[in-house]
């Protein structure tokens, strides 16, 4: 959903690497999630520009590790994998390269790699593994006459797949209660909490209070929230077209003392016309919570 913003809105790109094997996991992504996240950057990328090479990666976590100790390749991985070969683009296992080297003795995760945010030890083994990667790839000299070519676009895996997201602005909410705070700080709110960059002293859609609603007009077949989820993130519930009343609790097991950016796809296996959603907050929420706050970053569509 973020792609044209953080990607191509900054310039040409000839080569683009993508990585979600850990997120993927920790973010609790259900399989098809998993399918129609990647399959939506490789598709939209292409669409961006048809010459565009791309190299998937699977970082490294200690989950991961567990399951190749049990001849399990992770569930996580096969979903990338199986994306990446049916659009024909090249993958590093780095996640079983870590495994392996370490199980070969070569170096140790609690005194060199360290953590799934990697050491410098860690960063200078991906680079080696990329390095290795450019090198084959580039093995044989180009012929004279050799030119760029667009790659082929094959048919979608799932016709639900994220490749037309985008995000609305927050002038196209309808508000009552929720209001756009231009520089919205969440450490302000008296309940403490980390942030990260990009998710603090930006322009956010913002309810507090149970009852506080809004609702979107827009054309696609999802839509989802961008939220910084804190110490005091509550629960919302959303109607499509004023169909049945469904919610989602906002707070994480990381809300506690971060508000921590997340994704939610409200509704991802809608028809292409346009549609009308409607957000509250409930009464109802989380027990951890500090309260009912819902802080939304970026209203996202799949177009």
């Amino acid at each position: 959903f973020r792609l044209m913003r953080d990607v191509f809105a900054k310039g040409p790109v000839d080569l683009l690497f993508e990585e979600a094997a850990v997120n993927d996991l920790h973010n609790m992504r259900p399989a098809n999630q998993r399918t129609r996240g990647m399959e939506g950057i490789l598709r939209h990328a292409r669409a961006v520009n048809p010459n565009l090479d791309i190299v998937v990666m699977h970082f490294v976590d200690p989950k991961h590790i567990a399951d190749y100790e049990n001849d399990k390749i992770p569930e996580v991985i096969q979903s990338h994998e199986a994306v990446a070969k049916h659009y024909n683009v090249p993958t590093l296992h780095l996640a079983k390269e870590v495994f392996e080297r370490i199980s070969d003795g070569q170096f140790t995760w609690k005194d060199d790699f360290k953590n799934c945010h990697p050491s410098p030890f860690g960063h200078r083994l991906y680079a080696s593994s990329i390095r290795r990667l450019l090198n084959s790839a580039w093995e044989s000299p180009l012929e004279d006459d050799a030119k760029v070519m667009p790659h082929e676009m094959p048919s979608a895996i799932d016709k639900f797949s994220f490749d037309g997201g985008t995000m609305l602005p927050f002038s196209q909410a309808n508000t009552k209660g929720f209001t756009i705070v231009e520089n919205c700080d969440p450490r302000k709110n008296g309940v403490g909490g980390r942030v990260r960059p990009g998710f603090h002293e930006v322009p956010m859609l913002v309810g507090s209070n149970r009852g506080d609603e809004f609702s979107v007009q827009f054309a696609g077949r999802g839509f989802g929230i961008f939220v910084a989820s804190g110490p005091d993130a509550g629960t919302i519930s959303w109607s499509i077209d004023d169909g049945p009343w469904k919610s989602k609790d906002l707070f994480t097991k990381w809300s506690s003392g971060l508000h921590i950016p997340w994704v939610y796809i409200l509704e991802s296996e809608m028809d292409s016309e346009e549609h009308t959603i409607r957000v509250r907050i409930d009464e109802a929420r989380n027990e951890k919570s500090k309260g009912t706050a819902c802080r939304i970053v970026s209203l996202l569509v799949n177009e």
